[in-house]
């Protein structure tokens, strides 16, 4: 069969005409699916589904708070074989936040037929993070039985009540200790054991000495519970935190703390997917509330972790925020702008691309920026990274019209000879929103 894409000018564009003698099977024509032509024949049967390609391996991830954490996936790619490669939707969407425990991803792809294939993958979502137990003070007792001090002292009481422990997502960790009903004269250490719902611990310890004489037997003024408060308390976290992906680089920012007493924010980065590979860095410490983090590797998702230090050396528990830097591929218009007909699209140009398949959607309402529920009204396979999209065209036979509203659009490269059908990675979606014209001034 002999591909013969029928073209004509229309009105402020290119406008693809499709004779009603013919049947087309997607692959050709530069904005069109290719025509294949065979006089007195119906279309053939499609019932075959896309096929999927790149779906993510199952994902382990660090919880990053209460709500569990926010997944940042890459999307598979779907090509049909009539259709060429396909828009695929996932749920959870990439950048959703997961809860604890066990979720399945399920990715779908249709092709213009309605055969949907259906792909799916595992993310776990666990705590394996320790709560944050600041050590507690040492404190100096004065004997009040001949024995020594009880546990009820005001002082050593106000002590074994007033450790507390914070943690990055139980808000409320159970803090014990190993302490005596009596502390007799002399120095008694102290053991403090936090654990949060997750069963992970940590330890911190405090020394007790009870004088049975006076204050001479050392150990210096006696510590009296009002002065504990402060030494046991966690201090507050920094709040909303933001961080914004850029090419090769992450930027963050964060409102400070209320409390007065804070002297230091501390940064550090890690690896979300891939934790012991280059484990835990310290990034920053100082005074300052943003943070550009370069020299970065496109592609990976980092975790971030910002905590703040008080003026008596007590940490919080952080928080945490996950970006993946990338290059921008899509580059005009830029995600959501607002912009008249007729829009312009470019993008990147990929190494060894021959040709790209461009795909434009109307989106419904002000939902997700998804094909679900979207209507379909360009397909094209430019040879250039770039695509003026006219006012007014044809596709499927069907007029279309670049009118006001919401639009997302697709890019993926075209490998080799179009009849392969070969098709690298999306080089991803952007939403813009089409304006009425301005009205010209008389």
């Amino acid at each position: 069969m002999r591909e013969r894409p029928c073209r004509a000018r229309g009105r402020r564009g290119l406008v693809l005409l499709l004779a009603a003698a013919v049947w087309v099977v997607p692959g050709a024509g530069p904005s069109l699916p290719s025509a294949a032509i065979v006089a007195g024949q119906p279309p053939p049967s499609d019932t075959s589904p896309p096929a999927f390609l790149g779906v993510p391996s199952d994902l382990v991830l660090e919880a990053n708070g209460p709500s569990g954490s926010v997944v940042a996936y890459d999307l598979p790619s779907a090509t049909d074989d009539l259709d060429g490669p396909v828009p695929v939707t996932c749920a959870p969407a990439p950048g959703a936040t997961f809860p604890l425990g066990t979720s399945t991803v399920t990715c779908t792809a249709s092709d213009g037929s309605g055969n949907a294939a259906e792909a799916t993958f595992v993310v776990v979502v666990r705590d394996t993070t320790a709560p944050v137990l600041n050590a507690p003070p040492d404190v100096v007792v004065d004997a009040t039985l001949p024995g020594g001090a009880p546990r009820t002292h005001p002082t050593i009481a106000a002590l074994l009540a007033g450790v507390q422990a914070s943690d990055l997502v139980d808000p409320a960790p159970g803090v014990t200790n190993d302490a005596p009903a009596l502390f007799p004269p002399g120095t008694t250490t102290l053991t403090f054991t936090a654990a949060d719902a997750s069963g992970n611990t940590s330890s911190a310890q405090s020394s007790v000495l009870v004088r049975a004489g006076s204050a001479t037997e050392g150990g210096g003024p006696a510590t009296t519970a009002g002065t504990l408060t402060q030494a046991l308390r966690p201090p507050e976290n920094v709040r909303g935190l933001a961080a914004k992906p850029g090419n090769r680089s992450v930027f963050l920012d964060w409102r400070p703390a209320q409390a007065p007493n804070i002297v230091e924010y501390v940064v550090t980065r890690s690896r979300a997917l891939k934790p012991r590979q280059g484990g835990v860095a310290v990034i920053y410490r100082g005074v300052d509330t943003e943070l550009a983090d370069r020299g970065l590797r496109n592609g990976v998702e980092y975790r971030y972790t910002v905590f703040t230090l008080d003026d008596v050396g007590n940490t919080s528990a952080g928080v945490v925020a996950v970006a993946v830097p990338k290059a921008p591929l899509l580059a005009r218009p830029g995600d959501g702008a607002r912009v008249e007909a007729p829009v312009e699209l470019a993008w990147v140009p990929t190494r060894g691309a021959t040709y790209y398949n461009v795909q434009v959607f109307r989106l419904a309402g002000r939902g997700p920026a998804t094909t679900a529920g979207a209507t379909k009204i360009l397909s094209a396979w430019p040879a250039k990274a770039r695509l003026t999209l006219a006012e007014t065209w044809t596709y499927d036979g069907r007029a279309q019209e670049l009118r006001p509203g919401r639009y997302v659009w697709y890019v993926w490269p075209g490998l080799g000879r179009r009849a392969d059908m070969r098709y690298g990675k999306p080089l991803g979606y952007s939403v813009f929103v089409v304006v009425p014209r301005k009205a010209e001034p008389r």
